[in-house]
């Protein structure tokens, strides 16, 4: 976990304690992404730098990347994780891992401000486009000399609370004035997102690993699930609190996580009955997948449990993400810091 004093650790997955840790760089964290393989984590820093780190290592940083120009807010593994792609404002910056270099910027037109998002198989970038719209890049396409324009936009969305691709890289997720509006990937020329939750207090959104729901919450603080197809509501999941700033679902679908403003991690079972699964128990029940939304309906009428409540941080939590495996996840807060936790 990266502390107050910069200090980052590190956990062995394997043995699933913490063993060492490790001297950062005065700099706060603003966001973080595993490897495809699941063996680095790269965090974005306020101070225009990114570090890619080994997980279950006791070195410093393997690699650590400076003078992008502005804060990065957003990091991902491309090409096998050869390749760390980070975002700033207005630019991508690509840098390969296996050679010594620069690497290579590419300036996009209207920039990418406040928000973006990767889509996990690394073919698309998602940036919102002032307040009224999401531009969306084709990664593979802007590595030519010159500014960028987006492959599409969508417009008219008003301002953006959040954006999000669901785990199959098929639904960009919209949480914008208007409600929840879906970009579907199998629609490439629509240029539109269509709205599926009509509720202006809506906050946050991630849809599950089978694009079947999605998780949202509101200004009340309320945790849902909702149909993607046609916005039904499925299940009120908690009743409120203090705003949720993060969702991500575990890689099986079947735990949610919800990141407060108060710094608190909430994980709920939706899908397991009986006292809490073993770490053995979760890898049997990976084969065990929720097919479609009346299966996914059937099961949460015994309702979703919370299992764990973790004091995780001392400022909001903006960003969950969980390691491949599913064993393992990361908490970006406002306060700057990044922590690595068992799942």
């Amino acid at each position: 976990m990266l502390n107050n004093d910069q200090r980052l650790q590190i956990w062995s997955l394997t043995r699933g304690t913490a063993h060492t840790d490790l001297v950062l760089h005065n700099a706060a964290v603003l966001t973080a992404s595993f490897s495809q393989n699941g063996r680095q984590l790269a965090l974005g820093m306020r101070d225009d730098s990114s570090t890619i780190w080994s997980l279950g290592s006791n070195q410093s940083p393997a690699q650590r990347f400076e003078n992008q120009g502005a804060p990065v807010v957003g990091v991902h593994f491309a090409e096998q994780d050869a390749v760390l792609l980070s975002v700033t404002t207005a630019s991508v910056l690509r840098r390969d891992l296996l050679r010594e270099g620069s690497g290579t910027l590419a300036r996009l037109v209207g920039g990418a401000t406040r928000l973006v998002a990767f889509s996990p198989d690394g073919v698309f970038l998602a940036g919102s486009a002032g307040d009224d719209g999401v531009q969306i890049w084709r990664i593979g396409e802007i590595w030519n000399e010159g500014a960028h324009q987006p492959w599409q936009t969508v417009r008219n969305t008003g301002r953006l609370h959040n954006l999000s691709f669901s785990p199959d890289s098929q639904i960009l997720a919209l949480v914008c004035e208007s409600g929840i509006r879906l970009w579907q990937r199998v629609d490439p020329q629509a240029v539109r997102a269509e709205l599926v939750v009509a509720d202006p207090n809506a906050q946050r959104a991630a849809v599950d690993p089978h694009g079947t729901c999605i998780a949202w919450s509101d200004a009340l603080g309320r945790l849902l699930l909702s149909n993607v197809s046609n916005g039904q509501l499925v299940q009120t999941i908690s009743s409120g609190g203090p705003a949720i700033h993060a969702l991500c679902f575990a890689p099986d679908g079947n735990r949610l996580l919800a990141g407060r403003r108060d710094g608190r991690v909430e994980i709920w079972s939706l899908n397991e009955t009986g006292g809490a699964a073993s770490r053995d128990e979760r890898r049997r029940n990976r084969s065990t997948r929720i097919t479609n939304l009346n299966e996914l309906s059937a099961g949460l009428r015994r309702a979703p449990r919370l299992t764990t409540t973790l004091e995780a941080h001392a400022g909001a939590i903006e960003q969950i993400v969980f390691h491949p495996s599913g064993e393992a996840f990361v908490t970006v807060s406002s306060d700057g810091t990044a922590r690595l936790w068992r799942a």
